[in-house]
């Protein structure tokens, strides 16, 4: 392998020139680059991963960094790949790998420039005709995948892409919130959209490296373009260590990076929308520094801006809605109409039902694999939660009567006696821990709707059921710490708040002592084990005022923070990256990243909370911008998706589309509700 490494020793053996900020290694039969590491990192983290990897037999030699293919419909070529160098050589301080191809060679310079390291394809046109080339596709494998919680911590990266076209980059940022990080700018070329591929169930891989725990191979999608015979089309990236953003945007800008910002990304209609313009003296805008947009058409838009006199530009997508309590008033509407099963030979009579908006009625057969995410109960329940939410600011006897049926379904159907819960009405279900906050959650609700004894009582019988069969080690979602102690108290079951807070107290005592090295969950290491930690711990602060919850909080939120971009995107801005729920709730059973999921709203509640013991305001506005965000999954008719697959393909299949299955979404709606009522 050619090397670039600080040791003089290896430059002069090698003829190599010494970069003192990166260490890069290429395969001399590919040319393709299998580690982009730090020498300076503690930790000495390759910041991507390669075939031929310990543990990482699914990763394709062909998909390595640098690599790639394309089409040239008129010449009849398709999925063209450069897989083997031709020939590589130095040329004086640069690194250089040719390829041939069918219609085009390819010459790649990689090279130190200062503290920077530069890539540059040049495609050449071969052919002798004018030559359309689409599908131009470069690999880009960045180590993002789930282990387990210290290998993510320490690592791995949670890589946030943003396809600017003119204007694009990348953000790797370890999963722990500590530098340095890695960013990559390009300088020259387009990207219009980013691909995953080799994603998927891999058999004979250990599961840390397959299924839900690995996001697949990231593939730039470069802008199609023409080449006369014998000219050329350059990509061009550099990259930078970085400590955060703000110094990452700094560097962007100074490499010609036109960044836009927006000072919210969800209007409803006839509101405006304000954006900001950053760039370098250089780059010759359309357009002054400030942009402000009406918004007259419902839907999502992207809005373009021009540079360098008219011939690049770069974008900003957001989203103009009816209003948001108009769009929640539909969904409550929707669910009571069309996702209640009103059947009373059916044991699911009365739960609120995943429903199918291509067949237009409710999923009643969950398929063979996939039953536990598609029943009537586990997530699902969120539907219940929110209405009972809904209910508490509107007069609505219909809804009110559909909520108490559901209600009455859960506590005789879901539940057994002794508050023991299931997924399933014939209780055959795995017996899952996630479930208990939820039920405890609606019933915690329908107290506040209420204000039912009863309710009350199914809360805190439902907590101890949890406790007693799980125990204290779990980050489960949905445990309620401030208000129902409150609520105990308010009722006069102060033995009950007591024995309650002793609970909460042990599961604190774990997270404390656990830090941000997380036991595996369903997924190894998720957003969704994150936030939790750092709800229940900035809600155990905010009861007993003991400052040793608040640092623990103040730990765990800086690992959250890192899973979350700021891309200029209503899909992407300050949304986790989550990369595996369409698979699992979806109709289409797509792996790739669904941009935004619901639990992303998870981290707007753990940013309220914290905003709530600190005061810190950023994190209020944050809070309500993922929210906002999420209203995407909702449509002005009332019906819903689960996820919505962000990528242009996954696995070579067409992505940027909302999954037909209304399934889980609307805890999404719960949040925006609770974060609305305390900004």
């Amino acid at each position: 392998m050619f090397k670039t490494a600080v040791l003089v020793l290896i430059c002069i053996f090698s003829g190599l020139t010494v970069s003192a900020q990166f260490d890069i290694n290429i395969d001399k039969t590919t040319g393709a680059i299998r580690q982009i590491s730090n020498p300076f990192d503690s930790y000495k983290m390759n910041w991507l991963f390669a075939s031929g990897d310990l543990n990482l037999t699914w990763q394709k030699p062909q998909e390595d960094w640098g690599l790639g293919k394309y089409d040239a419909p008129e010449m009849g070529v398709v999925n063209d790949q450069w897989k083997i160098a031709a020939r590589q050589f130095l040329e004086g301080n640069k690194n250089v790998t040719l390829y041939k191809t069918k219609c085009l060679d390819l010459h790649v310079e990689r090279e130190a420039l200062g503290k920077d390291y530069l890539e540059t394809y040049t495609f050449t046109n071969t052919t002798g005709k004018r030559l359309s080339v689409s599908g131009l596709d470069i690999y880009a494998p960045w180590n993002d995948n789930y282990p387990d919680a210290k290998t993510a911590a320490t690592n791995r990266c949670n890589v946030h892409i943003w396809p600017g076209m003119y204007s694009s980059y990348v953000n790797a940022i370890r999963m722990d919130g500590e530098g340095p990080f890695l960013g990559l700018v390009f300088t020259k070329g387009a990207m219009q959209s980013y691909s995953i591929e080799n994603r998927d169930t891999h058999k004979g891989v250990t599961q840390q490296y397959t299924s839900s725990n690995v996001r697949g191979v990231l593939v730039y999608n470069i802008e199609n373009f023409v080449l006369e015979p014998n000219t050329s089309y350059t990509v061009q990236w550099r990259m930078f260590w970085h400590q955060g953003w703000d110094e990452f945007y700094k560097k962007a800008i100074a490499l010609g990076f036109v960044k836009l910002d927006a000072d919210r990304y969800v209007i409803s209609r006839g509101e405006k929308l304000n954006i900001s313009i950053e760039a370098n003296v250089n780059a010759k805008l359309s357009e002054k520094k400030k942009i402000v947009i009406k918004g007259e058409k419902l839907g999502e838009h992207s809005r373009r801006l021009y540079y360098d006199n008219g011939s690049k530009y770069t974008i900003l997508n957001y989203l103009v809605i009816s209003s948001p309590g108009t769009l929640m008033d539909k969904r409550v509407n929707f669910i009571v109409d069309k996702q209640q099963m009103n059947d009373p030979l059916d044991g699911r009579n009365g739960a609120y039902m995943l429903y199918d908006n291509e067949l237009h009625e409710i999923y009643k057969n969950p398929a063979v694999g996939g039953k536990g995410d598609r029943d009537e109960g586990r997530e699902r329940l969120g539907m219940g939660v929110m209405i009972a939410k809904w209910l508490q600011t509107h007069d609505n006897e219909k809804v009110y009567n559909s909520l108490m049926r559901y209600r009455k379904f859960v506590r005789q159907v879901l539940q057994t006696p002794d508050y023991k819960v299931y997924s399933t009405v014939d209780h055959k279900s795995k017996h899952r821990n996630y479930n208990y906050p939820w039920v405890a959650h609606l019933y915690l609700e329908l107290y506040n709707l209420t204000k039912d004894k009863e309710n009350l009582t199914d809360f805190y019988g439902t907590m101890r059921k949890y406790y007693s069969e799980f125990g204290y080690k779990h980050y489960v979602i949905g445990v309620r710490v401030a208000d129902a102690l409150s609520a105990l108290e308010k009722e006069g079951m102060i033995a009950q708040r007591d024995t309650l807070l002793g609970d909460y107290e042990k599961a604190a005592k774990f997270y404390l002592e656990t830090g941000i090295f997380y036991p595996k969950s369903e997924v190894n290491y998720e957003q969704s084990i994150v936030a939790p930690g750092v709800v229940l711990l900035c809600e155990m602060y905010q009861v007993t005022k003991n400052k040793k919850y608040l640092d623990g909080a103040s730990l765990q939120l800086r690992s959250l923070e890192a899973f979350n971009g700021r891309q200029p995107d209503v899909h992407l801005n300050d949304i986790a990256i989550r990369h595996w729920d369409g698979y699992w709730f979806g109709k289409r059973k797509f792996w790739g990243d669904t941009m935004p999921h619901y639990w992303s709203a998870l981290t707007a509640l753990a940013f309220q909370k914290y905003f709530e013991c600190t005061g810190i305001r950023d994190y209020k506005l944050r809070a309500r911008k993922i929210v906002d965000h999420n209203l995407l999954n909702f449509k002005e008719d009332g019906s819903a998706s689960c996820a919505y697959l962000y990528p242009a393909f996954v696995n070579k299949l067409p992505g940027k589309f909302y999954d037909a299955f209304a399934n889980d979404q609307d805890w999404a709606l719960f949040f925006y509700q609770e974060i609305v009522s305390n900004n």
